[in-house]
């Protein structure tokens, strides 16, 4: 992968059940244990959750939804090569207050195309924390951050930029207007499942010339308070809403980042040791600890080992809302996260959702420190409001509790006088790149 590349990490899930040919059932497009994506078939004409009933045929494997266009890619491509410094913006929810924290980084040499060097026409990135529906909140910190499209400035988003809040839906339609790029946090990923899980259950109620609202009603008696929540806030979202929230991919790599190497924009962590492609996509959207393994591929207390038991309960009742995991099910997940995570070298690491371990903030920075040079990779992340704004080495801790009366926080990658003081390139040559 070069230095400057975007990209998607998006697991297959399992193909759909195959019945016998001419036996009706419902064909839908989910996301099961093993996938936080949505998954769709080919040339399905949107990433949407979308239920008909048909005659079962096999099928090949459904494709993940992609999250990002090839011209988005190159935009933010040429952006990321211009950034020099850091800064932290913060808006206060109930204040116009901001604060900057700089810290020296090193220098690039290129200007912006299309224009003579100039800081003030320099494009920036803007990385923002969890906005859980907070779209007021949100407009201020873009105000204040001094977001400005025409000079080319970008915004991600770190996943959760729904739920808990007054506005989903608006954040959504604001996020969508500014063409802005976003991650999957745990709140997009529930409010997805506990949708889909309604409308199965609707559908297949009333394939069956049943009703159709008792059968949700029911489907609602099962769920827990946070997945009601989900389900009231899916309920109030536009189609293409849930269909842009579906084909957010789980990180973006953002390249190499002066003065931090390659970087990469995350919801909730990642498990030390583990590359990015084999993440268990659950972890990366929930993550706050990490239990340790021992050499002989058990856990070092008894008390890491019942966390992760219960971990394995926590994600597959998140994978399917309303219903409690089998055994064999619970058997499953339990060797296949054995297989992904023990036997690191430098050590064995196991996410779980709760504090019961490590911080995995903590035991990610000692890792990297251990890496060679060009090998390292920071992480700017959210999620995790109890820990709030958070600087290390190798991360950056961007929820600040918006949602319950804390900031809104953006890390904004911006250039310096210096890092725009000429160009090595052609600009003629500029233009076409």
């Amino acid at each position: 992968m070069t230095g400057s590349q975007f990209r998607n990490i998006s697991p297959r899930g399992d193909p759909s059940s195959e019945e016998d040919e001419g036996v009706k059932t419902v064909e839908y497009f989910y996301m099961d244990a093993s996938a936080s994506l949505l998954q769709r078939r080919p040339n399905s004409p949107s990433p949407e959750f979308q239920l008909r009933v048909r005659k079962q045929s096999k099928s090949q494997r459904p494709a993940s939804a992609n999250g990002l266009t090839s011209k988005m890619v190159t935009k933010v491509t040429k952006l990321i090569t211009l950034m020099a410094n850091l800064s932290i913006c913060s808006a206060a929810c109930l204040s116009s207050e901001i604060h900057r924290i700089q810290s020296p980084r090193h220098q690039l040499f290129y200007s912006p195309p299309y224009a003579p060097p100039s800081i003030h026409n320099a494009p920036r990135l803007l990385v923002i924390g969890d906005v859980h529906g907070m779209r007021h909140e949100l407009e201020e910190l873009l105000e204040k951050a001094e977001y400005s499209p025409t000079r080319g400035d970008r915004v991600i988003l770190a996943g959760d930029l729904i739920n808990k809040g007054p506005d989903s839906t608006g954040v959504l339609e604001l996020a969508m207007q500014i063409n802005a790029t976003a991650v999957r946090g745990n709140h997009e990923d529930r409010v997805l499942r506990a949708w889909a899980g309604a409308e199965v259950a609707r559908t297949l109620a009333e394939a069956n010339g049943e009703d159709g609202d008792a059968a949700v009603s029911d489907y609602e008696s099962r769920l827990n308070a946070n997945e009601l929540e989900a389900l009231r806030t899916a309920w109030t979202l536009t189609p293409e809403q849930r269909a842009w929230s579906a084909a957010l991919p789980l990180t973006l790599r953002l390249g190499d980042l002066p003065g931090l190497g390659e970087a990469a924009v995350v919801h909730a962590g990642m498990a030390p040791g583990v590359a990015v492609e084999e993440q268990d996509p659950w972890a990366m959207y929930t993550v706050r600890s990490v239990l340790r393994m021992d050499e002989n591929g058990g856990f070092v207390s008894d008390k890491e080992g019942a966390a992760f038991e219960q971990a394995l309960r926590t994600k597959l009742r998140d994978m399917r809302p309303g219903t409690e995991p089998s055994d064999e099910r619970i058997a499953a997940e339990r060797e296949k996260a054995l297989e992904i995570h023990a036997g690191r070298t430098g050590g064995s690491f196991v996410p779980t959702d709760t504090n019961d371990g490590q911080w995995w903030v903590e035991v990610w920075n000692e890792v990297q420190k251990a890496k060679p040079e060009g090998e390292t990779l920071t992480l700017f992340y959210g999620h995790d409001s109890r820990r709030g704004i958070n600087i290390w080495d190798y991360s950056f801790g961007l929820d600040s509790r918006c949602v319950d009366g804390g900031k809104l926080t953006a890390l904004v990658l911006e250039p310096d006088e210096s890092s725009v003081c000429g160009s090595s390139l052609n600009p003629a040559n500029q233009q076409n790149q």
